[in-house]
């Protein structure tokens, strides 16, 4: 009986041993790792086990290792790809603003050549003049040239700079002697189309903001370019400059300029000031249009405390500038 009963205890023994590395291996061929054997003693079958577990353990850190490795890996590709994307979208960038410099560049050269050329034909035009008129002429058409000059310099500026917005200069600047000017240059493109220029009357100074007359000039200039462009032949511009004093409010000069030309319909005011936009009727009238000239003229206007909006009622469009006084405070959140 007791050799019996040692028989059976042996046999139950070797099977859960049996067992267990049985389970060991299905463990394995299953690729659970972490499963260990375990079993005690100094017997074969323990030490079988024990070199089955060690062999486990192995796996699982090479394949820890792996992991990481792939993982890392991973991450450097993903890290790459990161880069190579952002490479992709700064090409992008610097090429729309290659697109966008050479757009500003056909737009501000055009109308400072446009009044040279006009100023010129205007002064072969008919008889001998006298040298006063020459004088005059020459004067006018030498002030273009500088702003030519000077634009040039900042559109070279633009390019060297990866086209980041240029230093305004900031001294007192009398606003109606600037629209004197401008009404001078814009004259000769005036006579070409048959439009009437009206300046409004001197009101003896008070009209002086802090900013950089070239800057200013540039966008009265537009302006008015757009003023006459857009206008039929016969029609007026009028230019209006008036001081507003409010109490408790800073002090500003609004300037406005008045066309009687095609308008503007409602549906394409809130984009007038887009780069590249031009309204169908725009299109229709000049072809040639960049529709760069308003947004240009805007970012001045914001560059220098102020603000530029455009309103038009069917027939006919009026551009209101509005600056802060030299001796008053900027406009908060200006637009």
């Amino acid at each position: 009986a007791s050799a019996l009963a040692a028989l059976a205890y042996f046999g139950r023994t070797l099977q859960q041993r049996l067992q267990r590395l049985g389970e060991g291996a299905l463990a394995l061929q299953a690729g659970r790792l972490g499963h260990r054997i375990a079993l005690t003693g100094d017997d074969e079958f323990a030490a079988l086990g024990r070199s089955v577990d060690a062999m486990a353990a192995e796996l699982e850190r090479h394949r820890a290792r792996e992991s990481a490795d792939r993982q890392r890996l991973e991450d450097e590709v993903a890290a790459r790809t990161r880069e190579l994307a952002a490479a992709l979208d700064s090409l992008r960038q610097a090429d729309a603003r290659r697109r966008r410099l050479f757009a500003d560049i056909s737009h501000e050269l055009r109308t400072p050549t446009t009044v040279i050329r006009g100023e010129a034909e205007i002064t072969l035009r008919g008889g001998d003049k006298s040298v006063a008129e020459y004088r005059q002429s020459l004067g006018r058409i030498a002030d273009t040239a500088r702003q030519l000059g000077a634009v040039i310099d900042d559109l070279l500026a633009m390019a060297r700079s990866d086209f980041q917005a240029l230093t305004m200069a900031h001294a007192p600047v009398d606003l109606e002697d600037l629209l004197a000017e401008a009404l001078l240059q814009a004259a000769p493109l005036a006579g070409q189309h048959g439009v009437r220029l009206d300046a409004p009357a001197r009101t003896q100074g008070g009209c002086v903001v802090q900013g950089d007359a070239l800057r200013l000039r540039q966008l009265l200039g537009v302006l008015l370019d757009n003023a006459i462009r857009y206008s039929a032949a016969g029609g007026r511009v009028r230019a209006a400059l008036h001081v507003q004093r409010e109490a408790g409010a800073p002090g500003q000069v609004v300037l406005s300029v008045q066309d009687e030309g095609i308008g503007i319909p409602a549906d394409e005011l809130p984009q007038v000031f887009d780069r590249h936009f031009r309204g169908a009727q725009a299109r229709r009238l000049r072809p040639d249009g960049s529709g760069l000239g308003l947004g240009i003229a805007r970012s001045l206007a914001q560059a220098h405390g102020g603000s530029l909006t455009l309103a038009s009622a069917g027939a006919g469009a009026c551009a209101s500038l509005v600056l802060p006084l030299a001796d008053e405070p900027a406009v908060e959140g200006a637009a």
